[in-house]
């Protein structure tokens, strides 16, 4: 399947609002404190791949609801907690 990959909250939080699948929390290969959100790039609902909402969230093209970006972003960072918590724990 393909995906898409950002270390971007706002990104992150602005597929999550557009109804992409949010698949899981990956660290960077090079260092564990930077972490990636892995969604799918493709969406049914949606003519655009994540990729060109990214693009288009940069270019500024985009409008949304101010409080489902904002639950979006409190629902990425507990995910981010929780992912950064199990891996603190186990090691």
């Amino acid at each position: 399947m393909d995906t898409f990959k950002t270390s971007d909250l706002g990104v992150a939080a602005i597929l999550m609002l557009f109804g992409f699948q949010f698949d899981s929390i990956a660290d960077d290969g090079a260092t564990a404190r930077r972490k990636f959100f892995i969604f799918s790039n493709y969406n049914a609902d949606n003519k655009k791949s994540a990729e060109e909402i990214s693009d288009d969230y940069f270019q500024k093209k985009l409008a949304v609801e101010p409080m489902g970006f904002y639950s979006a972003q409190k629902q990425l960072k507990a995910c981010l907690y929780d992912h950064q918590n199990k891996h603190t724990t186990s090691a």
